[in-house]
């Protein structure tokens, strides 16, 4: 479990540096649209870790994704039960020893609520949801274009038309970033991630232990 969250740790820090790199230079075209606005089936940054963990348990227990990767780089998902609380003590103790960032990938127990859903990547920071990337099992887009239109329609943000054809598509917004993304790898082809400026808090803290 250790060796998962701290390579987990490692795989979403080097996911969101590429939000900064992808993004265009125009960084302020959405500022009105908060970070808080741009929701997944009520999950949105600045929740505590508590209450964004409650929204996956059921009867104090949650489905964590044990995720494994082949030598093709293919992923597995292994669904396996927590109890609710430990997992929480296991965030906390992460923080403690990563610069106050940790991570986890948790399945809904809620069908209903999360339908079409198949997994989220929720990281931490100070014990606040810092980042989230959601794995959509449907709809069937027809495409990446009409993936990033739909979701940008939803979340009342603006397209850049220059970006539509990469399979990695990201926007700026203030001091938030939102990544649309387009996998070969496994069922869950489409998602999309928000995140606010994690990395370069991270750097800093790890600069100032180097210093």
């Amino acid at each position: 479990m250790k060796l998962f969250l701290t390579s987990l740790t490692l795989m979403i820090i080097s996911a969101i540096s590429v939000f900064g790199q992808n993004a265009s230079d125009k960084t302020n075209v959405c500022t009105n649209q908060t970070a808080g606005k741009i929701s997944s089936r009520g999950i949105s940054l600045g929740m505590s870790l508590e209450e964004t963990v409650n929204s996956f348990a059921e009867n104090n227990k949650l489905t964590f994704a044990d995720i494994s990767y082949s030598e093709n780089n293919q992923s597995t998902i292994t669904p396996v039960e927590k109890e609710l609380q430990p997992l929480i003590g296991r965030i906390q103790e992460a923080e403690k020893k990563n610069f106050g960032f940790a991570s986890t990938v948790l399945i809904p127990k809620d069908k209903e609520r999360f339908d079409g859903i198949a997994y989220y990547y929720l990281s931490f920071l100070d014990n606040r949801l810092a980042s989230f990337s959601v794995n959509y099992l449907k709809p069937n887009w027809e495409n990446q274009e009409q993936f990033i239109r739909k979701l940008s329609e939803i979340l009342n943000l603006p397209v850049k038309e220059d970006f539509l054809n990469n399979d990695q598509y990201s926007i700026k917004c203030g001091d938030y970033t939102v990544e649309f993304r387009r996998s070969y790898q496994n069922k869950a082809q489409y998602s999309m991630s928000v995140s606010k400026n994690v990395n370069e808090i991270v750097r800093q803290r790890m600069k100032k232990i180097e210093d």
